[in-house]
């Protein structure tokens, strides 16, 4: 796929070619230039793709945010402008970032169980407005467009759903390979997992809502079909 390289992460890494095969494994968005690695993501993630490539005995020479300038000491990492030590494979990584992690974990475990809370509260009665259409609408013919008009409504949420949090799931299998390698980073990681999950699974809630209104035979050209038995 085409690199957007004017944003993202450089690095420097020896071998070059197992960090290559490592970072596709990680990321989307990888590309090869001159020696460097030029890696599609967040600068946020550089310190959690350091310690995978230590883990697997790939030393980053350096690794920092495109449009800094590289580091003077090449045994140090470059992230966001704050030189540190690179990850010592035997000792994990480092406090601060351990705790960002956690804090970041918490964030997304707590909108996460909101988020899917909510779907869930207005589950049960979403799906008896659904079922009742067909009949409400045999009763009263003019209620058709109110209920069409209802309808295309969620299935406007569900495809916004999908479509905002359609990248979680490749997140998800990128967080549980860090999250096998780093003693570290396992508690925090597997938080923020959970917090994922969490709206994948209320994504599909709102997919089975879409799914009830394709049986309810509204075709939404005003005519109302028998559901198959």
């Amino acid at each position: 796929m085409a690199v957007d390289r004017s944003e993202g992460l450089l690095l420097e890494a020896q071998p070059l070619r197992a960090a290559e095969e490592i970072c596709r494994r990680l990321i989307d968005g990888v590309g090869v230039a001159d020696g460097v690695l030029h890696l599609a993501t967040d600068p946020a993630w550089a310190e959690a793709i350091n310690t995978v490539l230590v883990k697997k005995g790939v030393r980053a020479n350096e690794l920092r945010q495109v449009g800094e300038a590289a580091s003077s000491d090449t045994h140090e990492v470059s992230t966001l402008g704050v030189s540190y030590p690179s990850v010592n494979p035997s000792g994990g990584c480092t406090d601060r970032l351990s705790q960002r992690m956690r804090e970041l974990a918490e964030k997304v475990w707590s909108f996460g169980n909101e988020f899917a809370s909510q779907l869930h509260q207005i589950d049960a009665g979403l799906r008896v407005i659904i079922e009742r259409a067909p009949g409400e609408v045999r009763e009263n013919p003019q209620s058709m467009t109110e209920v069409c008009t209802f309808f295309e409504s969620i299935r406007e949420l569900s495809a916004a759903a999908r479509e905002g949090l359609g990248a979680i799931q490749s997140m998800i299998d990128t967080i549980s390979l860090v999250e096998a390698m780093s003693r570290d980073l396992r508690d925090p990681f597997r938080r923020l997992r959970q917090g994922l999950t969490l709206m994948v699974e209320a994504r599909e809630v709102a997919d089975e809502w879409v799914e009830l209104i394709e049986d309810t035979g509204i075709d939404f050209d005003g005519v109302v079909s028998t559901p198959p038995p």
